[in-house]
Order: structure tokens, then C-alpha cells, then sequence
């Protein structure tokens, strides 16, 4: 629910703007807690997509939860191109091959 609310801002004499009260009471809500207690509800917090639906934890769910970049010399994208073509999928597609890998052999999946 939005409410108006009149206020000064220095040297002006009319603000006026509208507040959304959830967002109020939600950062009411956290003013007061210590490093701790805080660092425990926003842990809780759950992204949202700009869809404001919360990004999945499912496997299938799409690539869109973040963008990662990164720099490789002519001998890694040599050894990523001939992985791509052994296996028949590209070099990203290589990339997560191998880390899936990585993750069941070392018991995290």
C-alpha cells in the first residue's frame, strides 16, 4: 500500500512523494538489529529475477542467475576447441562438464 507523506527537505518548503509502507516497515525492521542479527535476515533473503520470481535451486532451471567472464590464452581455448569437438558441444558447454565432474568426484553433488 502506498501512503503520501509531506516532508522538508533543507531549504525547500513542499516534498512531497510517495512512500511504499512494506519498504518502511521493512527497513524499520532492520534498523535495529546488530551486525549479527541482520547479517541472519538478509541471508534469508531470497533473489529475485527481473521478473520478481526467486531464482531457482532446480538443475534444468535457466542460465540466468549470473554471468561469469573469463580471460583464457591461445593454449586453453586450443584444449577447450578440441574438448568441444570430442565431446560435441562448445566451450562453455566444456566448462561445466568439467566442473560437474569435478564436483562428483570430490562428493559436493
Amino acid at each position: 500500500m502506498k501512503a503520501k507523506t509531506n516532508f522538508k527537505v533543507r531549504g525547500q518548503n513542499k516534498v512531497s512523494e510517495v512512500v511504499d509502507e512494506n519498504a518502511v516497515k521493512e527497513f524499520v525492521g532492520k534498523a535495529d538489529k546488530t551486525s549479527a542479527e541482520l547479517e541472519v535476515v538478509l541471508s534469508k533473503e531470497v533473489e529475485l529475477d527481473k521478473n520478481d520470481k526467486p531464482f531457482s535451486d532446480d538443475p534444468k532451471a535457466p542460465r540466468n542467475y549470473k554471468l561469469m567472464t573469463a580471460r583464457f590464452n591461445k593454449y586453453e581455448i586450443e584444449i577447450l576447441d578440441q574438448l568441444g569437438t570430442e565431446f560435441g558441444v562448445d566451450r562453455m558447454n566444456v566448462l561445466r562438464i568439467a566442473y560437474m565432474a569435478l564436483a562428483k568426484d570430490k562428493g559436493i553433488i
